[in-house]
């Protein structure tokens, strides 16, 4: 049906992409940070800022587990034809299955210090199933990314669509029920299991593309090549997730778990601003890894900035003639957050010019460039955090730093792109 009516519109497979990717993102992301408020809504305030803690600590703990894999993945498989190129089948396989071995060990080193570690995070040793919980969370959701970032490089966009929109539709009752029932450990639990299944069904989804493992196995040759293409990637993911889970820390360490909560539910409205621009960032870098380009890159950037920025304007102009509605939203608990808010859109800015040029660095196999200026921008960034929060207590001047910093980056992206464009002609 889709189909048939694109092609009475006159639509390009492009095109058609691009709807599948929109459509399956907000069947699946729109869904996830709706279950992201009613969590909120669910717990205290102060369990909401431990939730935020978990939430940075999973998705931090994923880029390293990863090790930078993901986007290599998908320029790789992008430029190699996937039925007739047995390496690109072995790829995936020899991949999935020594992340599956090192999962193993992790979970096993988790349970074993689950006590020390709840100490060490929250302060209390009231936590150690929840310690179990976040690195299962994490699994299911490393591989969840794994596997889109295979589907991405498939051009698999309408299965993945489908995919996300059957799993969205067991999201909210399933959270509601155990964040219900088991509070803190049940929101963890339930976003733990979706991002399983959502992993499965697409590994599924592979399989009837031509892929068909009857075991999880792996090629060292595979694995350690796939590894050394992937190197800076997994550095700067690395430094990426040490800097974000520092800044979160220092934030609860410094104010409270409860400044925390009001800090992750600004950053979850922002991410939820963000979601259609990042839906496309996989589209833009299977784009930008295609050698027969039939819109040059710029172009294409330069139309991707122009839709995007009149899109985030829009929703900030929003937020400025309804200053309540963060508080509607959450509820009566983060009636501060409306005084951040415009301060966490004009972060959207540089955040989505930096995610950007980082696929096109990617795609150039600069990824060495994105490691240095990662580095720069991870030590930078929690130290400055720290002197300003120690010095003003503000989340306020917290946000202003962090505005900088990100500016700073995407100038230093937008000058690298330029050059490299420059010397290309040459």
């Amino acid at each position: 049906m889709i189909h048939s009516l694109t092609k009475r519109l006159g639509l390009n497979n492009q095109s058609l992409d691009v709807f599948w990717i929109l459509f399956g993102n907000v069947a699946n992301k729109g869904i996830m940070y709706i279950s992201g408020i009613l969590i909120a809504r669910s717990l205290t305030l102060d369990d909401y800022g431990r939730f935020g803690l978990v939430k940075t600590l999973v998705l931090s703990g994923s880029l390293i587990y990863l090790m930078g894999l993901p986007n290599e993945i998908v320029r790789y498989v992008t430029q190699n034809d996937f039925t007739k190129d047995s390496r690109v089948r072995e790829l995936i396989s020899s991949i999935t299955g020594f992340l599956t071995i090192v999962f193993a060990a992790f979970i096993l080193i988790v349970y074993l210090f689950r006590e020390e570690l709840s100490s060490v995070l929250f302060e209390d040793d009231q936590y150690p199933e929840l310690m179990v919980l976040a690195a299962i969370y994490i699994y299911g959701y490393a591989m969840s990314v794994l596997m889109t970032n295979f589907m991405n490089g498939l051009s698999l966009f309408e299965s993945q669509a489908k995919i996300n929109s059957f799993t969205s539709i067991l999201v909210l009752p399933l959270i509601y029920f155990l964040t219900k029932t088991m509070g803190l450990n049940g929101s963890v639990l339930a976003l733990a299991s979706l991002y399983l299944l959502q992993a499965a069904l697409y590994y599924n989804s592979i399989s009837r593309y031509g892929l068909k493992i009857s075991r999880l196995h792996f090629k060292w040759k595979a694995v350690t090549t796939a590894l050394r293409l992937s190197k800076f990637l997994f550095l700067h993911e690395m430094l990426y997730a040490v800097s974000a889970s520092t800044l979160i820390i220092i934030v609860s360490r410094v104010l409270n778990f409860s400044s925390l909560g009001i800090y992750n539910a600004g950053h979850q409205l922002s991410m939820l601003i963000l979601f259609i621009p990042t839906s496309l960032l996989g589209y833009l870098l299977n784009r930008f890894s295609k050698q027969d380009k039939t819109v040059s890159d710029k172009k294409l950037i330069n139309r991707f900035f122009i839709l995007s920025f009149t899109y985030l304007g829009l929703m900030g102009a929003v937020f400025l003639i309804f200053e309540d509605l963060p508080q509607f939203i959450y509820g009566s608990e983060f009636d501060q957050l409306s005084s951040y808010m415009v301060l966490f859109i004009l972060l959207c800015f540089p955040q989505l010019l930096n995610s950007v040029f980082q696929q096109r660095f990617i795609s150039l196999s600069k990824s060495n460039v994105i490691f240095i200026i990662t580095t720069i921008v991870s030590i930078i960034q929690p130290l400055s955090a720290y002197i300003v929060l120690n010095r003003s207590g503000s989340v306020t001047y917290l946000l202003w730093v962090l505005i900088s910093v990100y500016m700073a980056q995407a100038m230093t992206y937008v000058i690298l792109n330029r050059y490299y464009v420059r010397n290309s002609r040459n």
